[in-house]
């Protein structure tokens, strides 16, 4: 399987998704009209924005109209507007700050959102137990089911070891608690496999401990279906 070194650790990743050497991604100027409560970034000429490469907590959003206050933001739009027509975009040393501060964690929110030196950033701050990685219940035991049930919808990111891993109906299915349906349950298309696996037999991973980060949904139980953008690595 292929390694990535995040700062001082080496994570064995079973995928990391496209990644871009440099975040090669057209860049455009603009200004801050507004920030929302919920971190929508709505602009002078009426464009409203979401961050491409960030999850934000609580905390996240209330810092943000201080670090952007002001501010000519430099633009790098990804993938297409979100159903209120947000335009995700990456925004030059914003997503870098909240995630040195321990504000919030990496996450793709677009198709193409660049992460690698995010995830370099919140490697640093993990280690260094910055804001939301002094907090206990930050990021969620992949076997609570009660817990991962009250985040449905958002992205979140949760670890614990592989139970069970299975092939069925074209997905792969790697379940974290022994009743599948009580904790989460990871889901990829099986043509997808290879690029998670770097070759691995599926019934491998099981006693694996995995930290998963993606949208959780329901799918008779808490759920993240993994796709290109999404990160899975597997833990010492």
């Amino acid at each position: 399987m292929p390694v990535q070194n995040l700062g001082a650790a080496a994570l064995i990743l079973l995928w990391a998704g496209p990644v871009l050497a440099a975040c090669d991604l057209p860049a455009e100027t603009a200004d801050v009209l507004s920030v929302r409560p919920d971190g929508t970034i709505q602009l002078t000429d009426r464009r409203e924005i979401k961050l491409a490469g960030v999850e934000l907590a609580d905390s996240g959003r209330a810092a943000l109209p201080g670090l952007l206050k002001d501010e000519r933001l430099t633009l790098r739009p990804t993938g297409k507007p979100d159903r209120w027509n947000r335009q995700p975009a990456h925004i030059e040393d914003v997503e870098q700050n909240l995630i040195e501060k321990g504000l919030g964690h990496a996450a793709a929110q677009a198709k193409g959102a660049c992460l690698s030196e995010l995830l370099v950033t919140e490697e640093k701050a993990r280690k260094a137990r910055i804001g939301i990685w002094a907090e206990p219940g930050y990021v969620l035991g992949a076997a609570n089911g009660a817990a991962l049930t009250e985040h449905l919808g958002r992205h979140v990111l949760a670890e614990g070891m592989v139970q069970s891993a299975r092939l069925s109906k074209g997905r792969v299915y790697l379940n974290f608690a022994r009743y599948w349906k009580s904790g989460l349950s990871l889901i990829i298309a099986e043509k997808d496999w290879p690029h998670f696996s770097g070759g691995a037999a599926v019934e491998a991973i099981a006693g694996k401990r995995l930290r998963a980060r993606g949208r959780l949904e329901y799918r008779n139980g808490p759920a993240i279906l993994a796709g290109a953008d999404d990160r899975i690595e597997i833990l010492p």
